[in-house]
């Protein structure tokens, strides 16, 4: 009886090893719950992602985790990636709009964190060449 319920849990785990690698990767986007809950993105203006990356199909969870580190309001979206196009096209095709490569797509909180920073920086700055000149 064992034996049997081994082989069982073996020719499941093979099955779904065997259909994750027939569907090939997916290409998958962080956009905001709402949007990514309704598939309403065709409907509306471009919904913008915080990140875009095509996945194997048995890992999105690595993704998934990605997302919801960014931002726990949104959700991660994918699709089926289709053989000679890119993952960014076929998101932009459904509405979604990635950010360019090497530029993080930035809050209006985290920018303005950058520009205090900045400001505080060149203040000190300023004030040890003052103290030099002295």
């Amino acid at each position: 009886m064992r034996s049997i319920v081994a082989t069982a849990i073996v020719a499941a785990l093979a099955g779904t090893a065997s259909v994750a690698a027939a569907l090939g990767p997916v290409c998958c986007a962080c956009v905001p719950g709402d949007d990514a809950q309704t598939g309403g993105f065709a409907n509306q203006t471009a919904v913008k992602a915080l990140l875009c990356a095509q996945a194997p199909p048995a890992d999105p969870q690595t993704l998934d985790a990605q997302c919801q580190q960014a931002n726990p309001s949104y959700t991660l979206f994918c699709a089926p990636h289709l053989p000679g196009s890119s993952c960014t096209a076929e998101l932009a095709d459904a509405g979604i709009r990635c950010p360019s490569a090497g530029v993080p797509a930035a809050t209006g909180a985290t920018a303005l964190a950058l520009a205090v920073g900045l400001v505080v920086a060149g203040a000190l700055r300023l004030r040890r060449r003052r103290a030099a000149r002295s």
